[in-house]
């Protein structure tokens, strides 16, 4: 095989995607044909950044094509010598356990082999670039690794499923809540929502003309989307599946596991909080 010695965003998340493409037909293989038409699709929302997946924060809802985030997360992890994974945030009252060290431990023990595979990268052939990328993988825990480069969360009841695209989410937030009104679903969501936060300091205050009112609520989902510091799709025991998203503090959106409907807001985990139905 020839040889390539760029070693680029460009050049890892092409042969990321072939890894990704080959691995269904892969012995023990870790991604199914619907994974990879997820990690692939295309959305029709696209990143307003210049460089969107090598500059997007690492605490965001990702865009997709989903493996274009993995790709720019592999690449930060060999610039920096540790993994953005390894220190996410922690949210009050929604625990990992012992998921935490074991997501660190599989990180901390590929620091140094990831530290040195650029100088490395020009005296391998592409056959090889590809076989130490899926291994890398491999070791990170297969689905589970590629969850943990998009950020998302490892739980009690957490869902093996990648999450849905941007642009889903959205088509559900912004459906209308009935064929009598122009109010979309989350708009509808925020009205009876919003009051919970008495200064209102996130949710500001919904109120106006029902157009008013849907800016105003998209506009609230965008700041939750858009610093997503905790993604989590999980079940648990007699309650429906949910995908949760939250913002650094703590306030949240949910949808069902495909993005299809939107389910509300939430507020940030209290003890006991439901002895005030989480007013604060």
């Amino acid at each position: 095989m020839y040889r390539m010695s760029n070693f680029s965003f460009d050049t890892v998340s092409a042969l990321l995607k072939k890894v990704i493409e080959k691995e269904p037909s892969q012995p023990n293989a870790f991604l199914s044909e619907k994974d990879v038409e997820v990690l692939l699709h295309t959305d029709s929302q696209v990143s307003p950044l210049e460089h969107p997946m090598a500059d997007e924060p690492t605490f965001c809802y990702p865009y997709s094509p989903l493996y274009l985030k993995i790709a720019a997360q592999l690449l930060k992890w060999t610039k920096n010598g540790s993994s953005e994974c390894q220190n996410l945030p922690k949210f009050y009252m929604l625990e990992e356990n012992e998921y935490v060290e074991e997501r660190n431990r599989k990180f901390s023990d590929l620091n140094e082999e990831m530290k040195g595979m650029p100088t490395l990268w020009s005296d391998w052939t592409e056959d090889e670039r590809i076989f130490k990328i899926r291994s890398i993988i491999l070791r990170l825990g297969g689905k589970r690794g590629l969850m943990d480069l998009l950020t998302v969360r490892c739980t009690t009841g957490t869902i093996l499923q990648f999450p849905a695209p941007r642009s889903r989410l959205m088509a559900a937030f912004d459906a209308p809540c009935n064929d009598k009104s122009s109010l979309t679903q989350g708009a509808r969501a925020l009205t009876k929502h919003f009051h919970r936060d008495q200064k209102a300091s996130f949710w500001g205050v919904a109120s106006g003309t029902e157009a008013e009112k849907n800016e105003h609520a998209r506009s609230v989902v965008l700041k939750i989307i858009d610093s997503a510091a905790w993604i989590n799709i999980h079940q648990l025991p007699g309650q429906l599946p949910i995908m949760e998203v939250r913002h650094p503090g703590g306030y949240g959106a949910r949808w069902d596991p495909n993005g299809e409907t939107f389910r509300g807001f939430l507020e940030p985990m209290q003890p006991e909080g439901w002895l005030n139905k989480y007013r604060h």
